[in-house]
Formats: C-alpha cells, structure tokens, sequence
C-alpha cells in the first residue's frame, strides 16, 4: 500500500460518508416533517366532526358565508367555501416558494 495515498483514502471516505449522513438526515426529517402534517390533519378532521355535524349548515370559517351544500355533500369536513379554499392554498404554495 501507497502511504502517501492512504490519507487521501481516509479523507475521500469520510467525504462520502459525510454526504450519506446529510441525505440520511434529511430523509429523517422529511419524513417527520410528513408525519407531523398527518397528525396535524388528522386532529383537524377530528374537531371538524366533533364540534359540528356532517348534516349541519356551516358557514366560511374565513368569510362567513354559508358553505353550499353542494360542496359539504362532497368534502364533508370542508371548513371554508370554494373561494376562500383557493386563496388559503394560493397562499400556501406562495409561502413554500
């Protein structure tokens, strides 16, 4: 063995190893990130049964008016009109940008 090319081996292997460390970490926290969000969803899904009926007339949580039926009959736990669903998303998607 080449003594002179063993530190460049030694660092070479501590480079490569430095990297899996990184992407393993952020797979970790990806996928924390993403059972956060679940959880997150899953609380949210439960206070929407628990405080008002499926069957129940809501209205907008952010505007206050009445969300149509049409629209509860097909997302039952819907919190927000159609309108103020697409603005609340706008803004999420500008806010991960």
């Amino acid at each position: 063995m080449n003594l002179l090319l063993w530190p460049e081996r030694l660092l070479f292997r501590s480079e490569s190893e430095s990297k899996e460390s990184d992407v393993d970490e952020l797979e970790r926290a990806q996928e924390l990130a993403a059972q956060f969000n679940e959880r997150c969803l899953a609380e949210h899904m439960r206070q929407a049964h628990q405080n008002t009926p499926t069957s129940a007339v809501r209205c907008c949580e952010d505007c206050d008016i009445l969300i149509p039926a049409a629209r509860l009959a097909v997302l039952p736990d819907a919190v927000c009109c159609v309108d103020c669903q697409a603005l609340r998303e706008a803004y999420s998607v500008d806010q991960h940008r």
